[in-house]
């Protein structure tokens, strides 16, 4: 157990600010008055408490430091490449954040192991070796399966917004949708071609039909019976 170190009892006394990192050293070491000094900076500082007790955050810390070891710029690199990935995946939803945390951490735990295996490859032996790959595959699910997880959450975040085109009704969803999922969602249910490319906002109905007339069911329908209709006519 690690012996409390007194903090010096002048500044708290005079009601001066000791130095934030040399506060924690000590309420860490177990000294109540810094303990007392601390959590009263904390409740005056929003949001001092949900980073303190942040989990995910110290895991993802700790793996930097494993990874990093005392090779500073690295160390900064990594920080600087989890807030990009985690800017770049976004999340507005709660649970979305909690799961592009999610993702971030089992990205650098993978990627960790990768270098690591690398780094050692010529060197392990082959029961060595099979460690490393038992432990890439599982760190690999892993992350798979926490990107899945991300997607799923997202598809269903997703609200439907239905637009009326004339006579004939389209299903619309966000922007998240792809224009594939619109028209094969669409065509096979009756909806018109020229009413799928209206929403897809297509120039001409030749671009729509080119890459999803089969899948618009009135039309081909149409056609064959234009079709039937000439060969009745041929003597």
């Amino acid at each position: 157990m690690r012996k409390s170190i007194p903090l010096q009892t002048k500044a708290l006394q005079k009601r001066e600010t000791p130095d934030i990192l040399t506060l924690v050293r000590h309420a860490e070491a177990g000294d109540r008055g810094a303990i007392t000094a601390l959590r009263s900076l904390m409740n005056r500082t929003p949001g001092a408490w949900e980073r303190a007790g942040n989990l995910a955050i110290r895991a993802e810390n700790a793996l930097i430091d494993v990874a990093a070891g005392k090779d500073e710029i690295l160390r900064e690199a990594l920080t600087k490449k989890l807030a990009a990935l985690k800017e770049e995946l976004g999340g507005a939803a709660p649970l979305e954040r909690l799961l592009v945390e999610r993702v971030v951490s089992c990205w650098l735990n993978v990627y960790y192991i990768d270098a690591l295996y690398a780094e050692r490859l010529n060197d392990v032996t082959a029961e060595q070796g099979e460690y490393f790959q038992r432990r890439q595959e599982r760190a690999h699910r892993l992350y798979l399966s926490a990107i899945r997880t991300l997607a799923q959450v997202r598809r269903l975040l997703v609200p439907a917004v239905q637009v009326n085109i004339g006579a004939q009704q389209v299903n619309v969803a966000q922007k998240t949708r792809t224009p594939n999922s619109l028209a094969r969602r669409n065509c096979p249910s009756g909806v018109d071609v020229r009413s799928v490319q209206r929403a897809l906002g297509h120039s001409s109905v030749a671009v729509t039909e080119r890459f999803y007339g089969r899948w618009c069911r009135n039309q081909q329908n149409n056609l064959d019976e234009t079709l039937k209709s000439a060969l009745g006519n041929v003597p």
